[in-house]
């Protein structure tokens, strides 16, 4: 069983005000950064395949680009909801 403290998630369960900054795709929650890296992974697949012609270089740079996107994303709506030193000192109170 999970346990969510109420001031990290909203009444959706998701972290922090990320809620604006979702879709949602069969009734999930989608942050807006996991769109846009799998968007631009299969764009720079698509245009790498095109113009190389190697389906290989075309994937692994399609990959390697969504990832890096995931990842920056990941670590910027950590930053925006991880909670102040003050919120965490009057929580333990």
């Amino acid at each position: 069983m999970a346990v969510v403290h109420p001031s990290v998630t909203d009444s959706s369960g998701v972290r922090g005000s990320s809620r604006a900054h979702s879709i949602a795709i069969a009734g999930s929650a989608w942050p807006m950064f996991k769109l846009e890296a799998l968007v631009a992974g299969i764009v720079v697949c698509a245009v790498l395949g095109l113009v190389t012609g190697s389906a290989q270089a075309a994937v692994l740079v399609g990959a390697t680009v969504a990832m890096v996107r995931w990842v920056l994303g990941r670590a910027r709506a950590r930053v925006g909801t991880a909670p102040s030193a003050r919120e965490v000192r009057s929580a333990a109170h």
